[in-house]
C-alpha cells in the first residue's frame, strides 16, 4: 500500500464519518472519549505529514489558544503556522473529556491496554481515518526520518522539495474534510435525551476545541497550500515503505553469487523497460562505473561511465515499487561488494565483460522512462527577494524531455559503452561468449493481454542477453 492510497483512505473515512454524524444516534460518554482520543490522533498526524514533508517544525507548539491567534494572525510561512494550528486544534483544554471511570481521555490514550470501544459509526470511521494518517506518516517517516538524514534516495529528492508542494495540499485537503467534521460536531454531541441535558458539560471542551479550529483560520492556511500547487506534479501518491536497512554484504568468497546477482538484475531490467525509474539508472551506472574503474578498463569507458553516473544522478522520477525494489537493493549490494573486494582478478572481469550488456539494457530502459514521461528535472534555481526579506532560490521541477542535457547524456554514454567491445580476452573467460543485444528488441513494448500481463513466449526469451544465469540451467 502507497503513501497515496493511506491518504485516499484518509479522505474516504473522514467522508463517511461526516455523514454519518446526520443519523443522529445517541452519543455514549465512551463514544465521546473515542471521538476525542480519535480527533486528536488525526490533528497530531497531519501536523507530522506537514514536518516531515517540510523538516520544520514550529518552535513551541505547546501553547494555549490565546497566544495561537496572535500567531497565527502575525508574519510567518504557510507551513509553520498550518503545523501550529493543527498542535492546537488537536488539544481539547483545560482538561480534557472525563470518562466514566473519572479517567481523562488523554489519560486513556497513555494507558495502551485501556481501548476505548466505539459504538457509533461515526466514531468507528474516526479511528479509522486516524489509523489511516499514521500509516501513511510512517511511509514517510521510512524516508525521511524527523531530526535526521534522508534514509533513501526518494527521501532525498522529498528533502530537496520534490513533489512536496503538491503532498501539502493533499494534507491541506484532509485538513478540510477534517474540519468539516468539526462542523458537524457541536450539534451532534449536543444531540442528547432531554433527560441527559445536564450532562452536557463533559461536552463542552470537545466542542470548543472543534469551533476554535473552524474559526482559528485554518481553513485558508489549508486553501492557500492548495492554491499553491495547481502545477505541480503529484509524485510522492506512488510512495512505498522504504525497505529494511542494514541488507548483508555479499561475502569475501561470493564472486559466483555475485555473478549471478549481476546477471539476475540485469535480465529483469531487460524483461521490464517499463517498469524501470531513476533508482535503478543511478544504482546500476554507479555499480557499472565501480566495476569500469576498479577492473581495469581502458580510460575511455571509465570516463563514458563516470559521465553516466553524474547525469543519471541529477535524474529524478516516482520511486520504485513491488519488486523493482529489490533490484535496487541488489545493485546497491553488488556495489559495495565490489568496493570491498576491489582486485582486477578474473571475477571482476568477469562482470567487467558484461557491461555493454548492462549499458544496453539501462539505456533501453531510460528511453521507455522519458518516451512516459517518468523523470523529472530541476530547472536553474531562481533567486527570489520579496520586500524587506533575505535573499532566497527557488527550484522547480519539470518533466525530463529527449533533448534535455542529462537525458541525451545518458543516452550517448550509454550508447558509446553498450557498443564497446570487451576488453578481457575471450579465451580468459572459460564458458563465456561475447554478450551481444538486439538493439531492435527495445524499440516497442511487449505485447499485452486483455488483462494488462506482459506475454511472453519463446522469442523474447530467445533474445535475452546471454549470461552465465542462463548458462547454469
Amino acid at each position: 500500500m502507497t503513501f497515496g492510497h493511506w491518504l485516499q483512505e484518509t479522505h474516504n473515512q473522514l467522508r463517511a464519518a461526516t455523514g454519518a454524524t446526520r443519523l443522529y444516534p445517541e452519543v455514549s460518554l465512551g463514544d465521546a472519549a473515542a471521538l476525542q482520543l480519535a480527533r486528536s490522533r488525526l490533528y497530531n498526524g497531519l501536523a507530522r505529514l506537514t514536518e516531515l514533508l517540510t523538516a520544520r517544525r514550529p518552535s513551541r507548539v505547546d501553547i494555549d489558544r490565546l497566544r495561537a491567534d496572535l500567531v497565527l494572525d502575525g508574519r510567518g510561512r504557510p507551513t509553520s503556522k498550518f503545523c501550529l494550528a493543527l498542535h492546537v486544534a488537536a488539544t481539547v483544554e483545560p482538561h480534557g473529556l472525563v470518562a466514566a471511570d473519572g479517567v481523562s481521555a488523554d489519560q486513556l490514550a497513555r494507558r495502551a491496554e485501556l481501548s476505548v470501544e466505539a459504538a457509533s459509526a461515526a466514531v468507528r470511521h474516526l479511528m479509522a481515518a486516524a489509523d489511516a494518517v499514521e500509516t501513511a506518516g510512517d511511509i514517510l517517516a521510512s524516508h525521511v526520518p524527523s531530526r535526521e538524514r534522508a534514509a533513501t534516495p526518494e527521501g532525498r529528492a522529498i528533502r530537496s522539495r520534490a513533489g512536496v508542494p503538491a503532498a501539502l495540499a493533499d494534507v491541506g485537503r484532509l485538513a478540510l474534510d477534517l474540519l468539516n467534521f468539526d462542523a458537524r460536531l457541536p450539534v451532534w454531541l449536543r444531540r442528547r435525551p432531554v433527560s441527559d441535558a445536564e450532562s452536557l458539560a463533559p461536552y463542552k471542551p470537545v466542542i470548543d476545541a472543534a469551533r476554535w479550529a473552524r474559526g482559528c483560520g485554518l481553513r485558508s492556511i489549508a486553501d492557500e497550500l492548495i492554491s499553491a500547487s495547481v502545477s505541480e506534479p503529484n509524485m510522492l501518491r506512488l510512495l512505498d515503505i522504504a525497505p529494511a536497512g542494514g541488507r548483508p554484504l555479499l561475502s569475501e568468497d561470493s564472486a559466483h553469487a555475485a555473478i549471478r546477482a549481476f546477471t539476475s538484475c540485469r535480465d529483469w531490467i531487460y524483461r521490464n523497460p517499463g517498469q524501470v525509474r531513476a533508482a535503478h539508472l543511478a544504482a546500476g551506472t554507479r555499480l557499472g562505473l565501480a566495476i569500469a574503474v576498479l577492473a581495469g578498463e581502458p580510460d575511455l569507458a571509465r570516463h563514458a561511465w563516470r559521465r553516466v553516473a553524474m547525469h543519471a544522478a541529477r535524474l529524478h522520477s516516482s520511486p520504485p515499487w513491488g519488486d523493482a525494489i529489490a533490484i535496487v537493493g541488489e545493485l546497491n549490494d553488488l556495489t559495495r561488494w565490489v568496493r570491498a573486494n576491489a582486485a582486477p582478478d578474473v571475477e571482476l572481469r568477469h562482470l567487467a565483460a558484461d557491461l555493454p550488456t548492462l549499458a544496453g539494457v539501462l539505456r533501453a530502459g531510460a528511453l521507455r522512462a522519458v518516451e512516459r514521461g517518468e523523470f523529472f528535472v530541476a530547472e536553474t534555481p531562481r533567486l527570489t527577494r520579496p520586500a524587506r526579506g533575505i535573499l532566497y532560490a527557488t527550484t522547480t521541477w519539470r518533466i525530463a524531455h529527449v533533448d534535455d542535457t542529462s537525458v541525451r547524456q545518458v543516452q550517448r554514454m550509454l550508447h558509446r559503452v553498450s557498443s564497446a567491445t570487451p576488453t578481457a580476452p575471450i579465451d580468459t573467460l572459460p564458458g563465456r561468449t561475447v554478450p551481444r543485444l538486439a538493439e531492435s528488441s527495445f524499440s516497442t513494448a511487449p505485447p499485452t493481454t486483455a488483462a494488462g500481463c506482459q506475454q511472453t513466449n519463446s522469442s523474447a526469451h530467445q533474445s535475452a542477453p546471454n549470461g552465465r544465469r542462463a548458462r547454469g540451467k
